[in-house]
């Protein structure tokens, strides 16, 4: 019998020391209320067959006048400006090689987007295009300058009067806005790093612990984005909704017929290639 006591004793406690790791901030609810409940063009409403790339200044017009909500990328260039791009390399929408984070804006305007006329555009001219119209969902990208690329995105937001939350794969990113911007939403991008559903694999204990959420305790994120496609077989991401309500964004989906899996577990929702409703009903 006191085996059993202790046994229990210790499923308790791991219990609750699980709960309290996947925690979101404690005032996730009321900072996601406003972008919750909408879908978001996934870098613009692009369509590369109508001439139209993604992150270009085209789509995210396109979006704009739709009244979609708009996801977009950020890289800080070597002479410190905000580039809209998604690849960490140029190869697959510019067809040159190199990464992006050692360019400059002026090498960067040397190339094209997809084939097309558009040329890759500063952060400051889509919020000239947006102008407040909208909500941002502003993901920042994967770099090792990420507090440089933070300050400077916050830089250029400071007199930005429209509706904006932050996301980011990295950690430190959302550490690095928790501690200098606590006011601005934002959340962290995870995703099951698991061969034949994602092609990449979980291989060290940083990637596993943001796959299985484990860094809320530490980060207090406001929301969640995660693969929809893989997010029923994290079971503490259902486990964090069920105990603390926290706030969800699912990325990406990409066939309208299978909204309603993304609709199923999750608050806001991410989309490329067809043209939803502007606002989700439940």
């Amino acid at each position: 019998m006191k085996i059993v006591l202790i046994l229990a004793a210790c499923a308790a406690l791991l219990f609750l020391l699980t709960a309290l790791a996947i925690r979101p901030a404690a005032d996730a609810g009321e900072k996601m209320r406003r972008f919750c409940g909408r879908r978001y063009a996934h870098r613009g409403l692009h369509d590369a067959a109508a001439g139209i790339p993604e992150n270009s200044l085209a789509a995210f017009r396109r979006a704009v006048e739709a009244g979609y909500g708009i996801e977009l990328d950020l890289h800080l260039t070597t002479d410190g400006q905000l580039a809209v791009f998604h690849d960490d390399t140029l190869d697959r929408v510019c067809g040159v090689s190199g990464r992006v984070e050692e360019k400059s804006y002026d090498e960067l305007l040397e190339y094209r987007l997809l084939g097309t006329e558009e040329r890759i555009p500063l952060f400051s001219q889509v919020l000239e295009i947006v102008g407040g119209r909208i909500p941002l969902i502003i993901e920042v990208k994967y770099q090792k300058n990420y507090a440089a690329l933070c300050t400077a995105m916050m830089e250029e937001l400071k007199d930005y009067a429209g509706e904006y939350c932050v996301e980011s794969f990295h950690p430190l990113v959302i550490r690095w806005m928790q501690k200098n911007h606590p006011e601005i939403t934002r959340g962290l991008l995870a995703d099951r790093y698991v061969t034949g559903e994602t092609g990449m694999r979980h291989n060290s204990l940083p990637t596993w612990l943001s796959q299985e959420i484990l860094y809320n305790w530490l980060l207090k994120p406001d929301f969640i984005a995660y693969n929809y496609l893989t997010a029923e077989k994290t079971h503490l991401l259902a486990l964090s909704r069920r105990l603390w309500h926290t706030p969800c964004v699912a990325w990406t989906v990409r066939q309208q017929e299978k909204e309603p899996l993304a609709l199923a577990r999750f608050d806001a929702v991410i989309f490329e290639g067809y043209r939803p409703a502007r606002f989700i009903e439940k």
